[in-house]
């Protein structure tokens, strides 16, 4: 459990609670330095937590502190944020997705939120475009993988599905790949502040309060960072494909839904919001957007059986 405490309006860091009860024993904290952690709406003295209620109290902080005592823009913990720079921004994107809880005190400004995500999409740009390209040269045997297997359930239906790809082989695939990978790099932060914007009423619904400018700072930023941060996880992956063409897809979609709840990690953290709440909300919107696309099928179905009659 990461705690951000704060002291006159300067953050004194961030500590665990064995950190904060073994500093109130020492005289390094006081029971009414005030606390924060990721989910809670406002800071809190010492005193009010149960963990650290049998702390001696010293005296009552000012009324108006407790308002005043979110980070201001000079405490962020986000290297990105305190000193811009390429080492800053790899250290930040390490940061967000193995330990994202300072992203709760980012300033989440769209000028260093966009400028984040850009660099990292430039400097991930080139190996995503040839990973791409790379694993469009073994999609045909991953396709024929998965016939092969289905053949042994469903002989009609492996037919059909070679059919189908047979079909939908138009075009020269590693173009495809290529522009397809040069295309989501450079418009990943925008499908992230559309994500944001059609989450954001879920995590509504949910309970949560974020702030709406926030939200969308923060998928921007992560959408950006998540791909660069993938890149080592992608290569491994792609070359599990050459071992075995099942092998690859079976972990690709293990390691795939491992680095979503790491997103939904670092979004919660940024957020102030709890993981489940992201991954709810998330969830709410891919069933609507899959019950949406049901219903708009069965729409143009019904409408061309009514022309065809």
């Amino acid at each position: 459990m990461q705690i951000h405490l704060a002291r006159d309006g300067a953050s004194l860091g961030i500590f665990t609670a064995d950190e904060i009860r073994q500093g109130l024993a020492e005289g390094r904290f006081r029971a009414d330095d005030l606390a924060w952690q990721a989910g809670m709406e406002g800071w809190k003295p010492l005193r009010e937590w149960p963990d650290f209620a049998a702390a001696p109290a010293s005296f009552a902080a000012p009324a108006s502190f407790a308002a005043s005592a979110a980070p201001a823009a000079s405490e962020s913990e986000v290297p990105w944020e305190r000193s811009p720079s390429l080492g800053s921004l790899l250290r930040s994107v390490g940061m967000a997705f193995i330990r994202p809880a300072p992203l709760a005190t980012a300033r989440l400004g769209f000028g260093s939120v966009f400028g984040g995500a850009y660099l990292a999409l430039a400097l991930a740009a080139i190996p995503l475009i040839a990973l791409a390209v790379f694993n469009a040269t073994q999609e045909r045997a991953q396709m024929e993988a998965v016939a092969a297997f289905a053949a042994t359930i469903s002989p009609e239906f492996a037919q059909g599905f070679r059919e189908r790809e047979a079909a939908a082989g138009v075009g020269n695939p590693l173009v495809i790949a290529g522009c397809g990978a040069a295309c989501g790099a450079t418009l990943a932060p925008i499908f992230g502040a559309l994500l944001a914007c059609l989450v954001w009423p879920g995590l509504r619904l949910l309970g949560a309060r974020p702030g709406f400018g926030r939200t969308v700072a923060a998928f921007v930023l992560l959408s950006g960072w998540y791909l660069l941060a993938a890149l080592p996880v992608n290569l491994v992956l792609s070359l599990l494909g050459l071992v075995h063409p099942l092998v690859g897809l079976a972990a690709s979609f293990c390691v795939g839904l491992a680095m979503a709840v790491l997103f939904c990690r670092a979004v919660a953290a940024a957020i102030h919001c709890k993981l489940w709440q992201v991954i709810v909300a998330e969830l709410l919107l891919l069933l609507l957007c899959c019950g949406c696309g049901l219903c708009l099928a069965g729409i143009v179905g019904a409408a061309s059986a009514a022309a065809a009659g």
